[in-house]
């Protein structure tokens, strides 16, 4: 009789010791991170100076920061329309996906993007600090050799 009741105690201990492996033990990965609050200063800094308030340099300090720069972009069989965007280094951009007619992944490499496009969504990215010419492109299938890519210019 003991027996019996020694398979079902065990296998209890065993899924008990499942449940109980830390977030460091799986392989799951965090889906948002906190962003770290800014360290408040009580004293100056020796050599930088307060701008004095109500002076132009104390609002352009106090401004919000600029919105993105917003560009539309379609994606059909097999292109982008446009099929090239210009930026400013550092600028934060905003790519809205227009009309979309299959499917497709906005993809750039050197930024490590790669967005499914579907109508209505979206990517935002800071601007590489870096001028020079970047390849966006869809990366399902044989579609960027079929055409489907784009050059986002960076001035």
């Amino acid at each position: 009789m003991k027996t019996v009741w020694l398979i079902p105690g065990f296998a209890v201990l065993l899924l008990g010791a499942g449940c109980a492996l830390s977030k460091s033990q799986t392989n799951q990965v965090p889906s948002e991170t906190t962003p770290i609050a800014e360290k408040k200063m009580d004293a100056p800094v020796s050599g930088v100076r307060a701008p004095d308030p109500g002076s132009r340099e104390s609002e352009e300090a106090s401004s919000e920061p600029s919105s993105p720069h917003i560009v539309t972009v379609d994606g059909g069989e097999f292109f982008f329309d446009p099929s090239s965007i210009t930026a400013k280094t550092g600028e934060t951009l905003m790519i809205n996906f227009g009309t979309v007619t299959g499917h497709h992944i906005f993809t750039i490499d050197e930024l490590n993007i790669a967005q499914a496009m579907t109508p209505g969504g979206s990517v935002t990215f800071t601007v590489p600090s870096t001028p020079g010419r970047y390849t966006y492109y869809c990366s399902v299938g044989p579609h960027r050799t079929l055409g489907m890519t784009g050059t986002l210019i960076v001035e």
